[in-house]
Parts: structure tokens; C-alpha cells; sequence
């Protein structure tokens, strides 16, 4: 009976293990602060990754996200959707570390 347990969690076990996932899910996403112009001033609908990623909202009509790559000028990826930029972010990421190597 004991090896039909083995590999089989309790739900204590699976709680604690699924807290340890949602925890490294959200230690993964890009942290984002407000974007301020050279005045210090708040840009509205603007914001930058704590890796240097700019997302602004725009209407045109409907709300959409605009990425560009940290030092870009133009936007890399655009989204309706908000819950899709962290994913865009780190998808582009992980495939500028696999061309460059993780060379800046």
C-alpha cells in the first residue's frame, strides 16, 4: 500500500507547491513604475519595465498597447489586450538572449 502512495501529494503538499509556483510566476513578470519626462512629470498611459521595456496605452479608437524595446524608438509589439505585455516582453527577452547570447 505504501508504494501506491509514493509520488502522490496531500493537499497540504499540493497547496504549498502551487504557492511556490504562483510566487515564481510573479517574481518572473517585468515590475513596471510610471514613466516620468525630464521634468519629473508623470507621462500619462505611460510606463517602464524594471528592464527598460516602455508600454503606453493608446486610443485609437480602442485601447491598445504599444512595447518598444528599451533604447527603441519605434514599438516592437502592439496588444488590445493588457494581460498580454508581460508575456510579449518576455518572449522578446528570452529571443534577444538567444541571438545575442545575453550580450546587451
Amino acid at each position: 500500500m505504501a508504494e501506491l502512495n509514493r509520488g502522490v501529494l496531500s493537499v497540504e503538499q499540493e497547496q504549498a507547491l502551487e504557492a511556490k509556483r504562483v510566487a515564481w510566476n510573479r517574481a518572473q513578470q517585468p515590475k513596471w513604475r510610471e514613466k516620468r519626462d525630464r521634468d519629473g512629470k508623470v507621462v500619462p498611459g505611460c510606463w517602464v519595465t524594471d528592464s527598460g521595456y516602455t508600454v503606453a496605452m493608446t486610443r485609437l479608437p480602442e485601447a491598445r498597447f504599444t512595447i518598444t524595446r528599451p533604447g527603441g524608438v519605434l514599438p516592437f509589439a502592439y496588444t488590445d489586450l493588457r494581460e498580454q505585455v508581460p508575456a510579449l516582453i518576455t518572449a522578446d527577452m528570452a529571443e534577444s538572449i538567444e541571438t545575442t547570447g545575453g550580450v546587451a
